[in-house]
C-alpha cells in the first residue's frame, strides 16, 4: 500500500512539473516575417522616447505582401504613409495610403487608428543575428498565441532606416493633407507650405520677390 502510494505521489509531481513546464511561456522574434527568426534577448524596447524618435522609414512583411510604413514629425505632429504593391488583373499596382497614428506619451508607442495594439521601438544590443547589426533601430509589436496548451509571445521587429526631410513642412509633399490638418496652420504658414512644394522641386520664384529672398535664406 505504502509502495503504491509512492508511486502515485511520483507520477503526480512529474505530472505537475510536466504540466507547468508546458505552460511556460516560449519567447521568440523575428524580423518582418516569421522565416527570419532571431534572438529574442537581442532587442530591447527603448525606454526614454520622444515622438520625434519614430521618424524613419520599416519595413514589413516578405515577397508579395512587402510593404513600407514611413513616419516623419514636422511642426509637433506625425505624419506616416503605408506604401505597398499588389496584383490586379496580372498587372502589378502600386499604391500609398496615409496611415493615421498617434503617439501614445504614457506608454511611449504608436496607436494605429482602429487598431488596439500599440508598437514600440525597439533596438538591437548586439550582433549576433544574421539580419540585423548592433544598433539597428525598429518598430515592433508584440502579441500571444496558444498552440496545443503552449504558451508564445513573439515580438516582430520591423527595420528602420533614417528619413531625411527638406523644408519647414515636409508633410505638405509628404502626405495628403485634410483640411483639420490645415486649420492648425496660418494664413501665412500655408502660403509658405505651398511654395515649400515648389521649392523642393527646383522651381525658379521670380527674382527679388518675396518668396525668391525667402527661400534664398
Amino acid at each position: 500500500m505504502k509502495f503504491t502510494l509512492v508511486i502515485f505521489f511520483l507520477f503526480f509531481i512529474i505530472g505537475v512539473g510536466y504540466t507547468q513546464q508546458k505552460k511556460d511561456t516560449i519567447y521568440k522574434a523575428y524580423v518582418g516575417s516569421r522565416n527570419e527568426e532571431i534572438e529574442f534577448h537581442s532587442i530591447s524596447k527603448i525606454k526614454q522616447l520622444t515622438a520625434k524618435e519614430f521618424q524613419g522609414r520599416y519595413h514589413f512583411g516578405a515577397s508579395e505582401s512587402e510593404s513600407d510604413l514611413s513616419i516623419i514629425f514636422s511642426n509637433n505632429k506625425l505624419f506616416a504613409k503605408d506604401q505597398y504593391g499588389f496584383f490586379e488583373d496580372q498587372d502589378w499596382i502600386e499604391k500609398t495610403d496615409r496611415v493615421n497614428i498617434k503617439y501614445d506619451n504614457d506608454k511611449k508607442v504608436l496607436l494605429f487608428e482602429n487598431s488596439k495594439r500599440g508598437s514600440s521601438l525597439y533596438k538591437c544590443t548586439n550582433n549576433s543575428n544574421l539580419f540585423l547589426k548592433k544598433g539597428t533601430k525598429g518598430i515592433g509589436f508584440s502579441f500571444t498565441e496558444i498552440d496545443n496548451g503552449q504558451i508564445y509571445l513573439y515580438v516582430q521587429f520591423n527595420e528602420g532606416k533614417k528619413i531625411k526631410t527638406i523644408g519647414k513642412y515636409p508633410e505638405s509633399s509628404f502626405v495628403k493633407l485634410t483640411n483639420r490638418d490645415l486649420i492648425t496652420y496660418t494664413k501665412y504658414e500655408l502660403k509658405i507650405m505651398r511654395n515649400e512644394i515648389f521649392a523642393r522641386n527646383g522651381y525658379v520664384f521670380k527674382k527679388d520677390g518675396e518668396m525668391d529672398n525667402y527661400f534664398s535664406g
